[in-house]
């Protein structure tokens, strides 16, 4: 009953760090950007995994940096057993407002998707949180630690690779994107799931599968 308990109020916080996003009015220079959010499940842990892939404010937002800060580092991870440890994680070491309204895809951790429960009450979160929207691509991958490794060792703008797969090919074959909208409606109306394109890391080269 706790286990639930705890699956469901990270799930309402959208990832765990949604709560941290308000109407409230934010200097785009003091913000956070993730381009890509991924998560996964610790069965034996009991914990979430979240990896923030962060955005480059200027290529992202079309804003231009007016103070000399740093930018945010690019990867960012927490864990946490429910969303109150994520959130306290996630306060305790970033002093720059959650923007995930520039999200271009969410990858999904193997762990996370062979749990049907708790993926669903992710989902549900998910899709309460209405600044993420419903238009990211979505994805999966065997090996959540190992995608962010190597994209921090390539310095990979992941967002970007992602989503170019398919808008920048004009073959007649070419797939189109699964979205976080046909995963929601594939919920709601009791549906097979749609076919996630998967992310594999090859001899440190990202790569995905039905694309």
């Amino acid at each position: 009953m706790e286990k639930d308990k705890r699956k469901l109020l990270f799930g309402m916080a959208v990832l765990g760090l949604a709560l941290l996003t308000s109407c409230q009015v934010v200097e785009p220079e003091k913000r956070a950007y993730p381009q890509v959010i991924g998560i996964d499940w610790q069965e034996e842990e009991e914990n979430y995994i979240v990896w923030l892939h962060m955005a480059s404010l200027t290529e992202d937002t079309g804003q231009s940096k007016q103070s000399g800060e740093t930018q945010p580092g690019k990867e960012l991870y927490f864990t946490g057993s429910d969303a109150q440890e994520i959130r306290a994680a996630y306060e305790a070491t970033r002093e720059q407002y959650l923007d995930i309204g520039h999200v271009k895809a969410v990858v999904f951790g193997a762990s996370l998707q062979e749990n049907g429960e708790t993926f669903k009450k992710v989902l549900n979160g998910m899709e309460a949180e209405s600044s993420l929207g419903n238009s990211p691509c979505i994805f999966t991958t065997e090996s959540l630690g190992e995608l962010a490794e190597t994209v921090e060792k390539q310095e990979l703008s992941l967002g970007d690779f992602l989503t170019g797969l398919y808008e920048n090919r004009t073959d007649v074959s070419a797939q189109s994107p699964v979205k976080l909208a046909d995963l929601y409606r594939a919920f709601h109306k009791n549906m097979v799931l749609p076919e996630i394109p998967a992310i594999e890391i090859d001899k440190s080269i990202v790569k995905v599968s039905g694309t």
